[in-house]
């Protein structure tokens, strides 16, 4: 028997949500909402739901999609910065990757050490 996905009580019929929560929700997404409000909440996610997304793992995926951006950012950064700026010890292909690599980590750590 389907269960409702905001109160868990039962359900006759193939839905996943009852009146009550219905009526609810389109009460709450109907309400005009303040700019505080709107600022600090822009998807409109309830505190339980708010809760659920800081306290879900980062996934492996998006760790090494952050870990990539950070790693070409850097790469690309030390390679301009050392193209177009005078510097008495140029920088390297090599050198810059170097340099990104421990940034790019120290980067992915952070951002799921902050997840918690």
């Amino acid at each position: 028997m389907p269960q409702c996905s905001y109160c868990g009580c039962d359900l006759p019929a193939l839905t996943d949500i009852c009146r009550k929560c219905f009526d609810a929700r389109y009460a709450e997404i109907d309400r005009p909402k303040s700019l505080m409000e709107i600022v600090t909440n822009p998807t409109g996610l309830t505190a339980e739901e708010l809760r659920q997304v800081r306290e879900a793992p980062l996934p492996l995926g998006r760790k090494i999609l952050t870990f990539l951006y950070a790693f070409a950012l850097f790469v690309l950064y030390g390679l301009f910065h050392d193209h177009f700026g005078y510097h008495p010890y140029p920088l390297g292909p090599k050198t810059c990757a170097l340099i990104a690599l421990p940034l790019a980590l120290i980067i992915v750590y952070v951002e799921s050490r902050s997840r918690r």
